[in-house]
């Protein structure tokens, strides 16, 4: 799992990554790639930060996206949509009743 730009938590906006690098790649896909088989093989990836030239982007690692996250995030977000669109039917349906279907007809 990553964050653009993730603020540090001493200020609200973003800083430049310090350390060392540990790889240069001709393409993101490529350095994914890298960081991902860094966490299969358990290196500390919430310590490694992506950084891509032109445009500039900075993209650090949080943590290791798992499948239990993937299904906990995916749970949550059709949770979500399904109570909106339940509370947007239920919001018609009480409107419908309290005022009727109101219908302009020509005279």
């Amino acid at each position: 799992m990553t964050t653009a730009f993730a603020p540090n938590v001493a200020s609200a906006l973003p800083t430049l990554p310090s350390g060392w690098p540990i790889g240069s790649y001709d393409t993101y896909e490529q350095a994914q790639r890298a960081v991902d088989y860094l966490a299969d093989n358990e290196f500390p990836v919430q310590d490694v930060t992506i950084v891509g030239l032109e445009p500039m982007l900075v993209e650090r690692v949080d943590s290791r996206l798992t499948w239990g996250r993937v299904l906990r995030r995916g749970a949550v977000s059709l949770s979500i949509m399904l109570l909106y669109e339940w509370s947007t039917e239920t919001l018609h349906a009480t409107s419908s009743m309290a005022f009727g279907d109101l219908r302009c007809e020509p005279i």
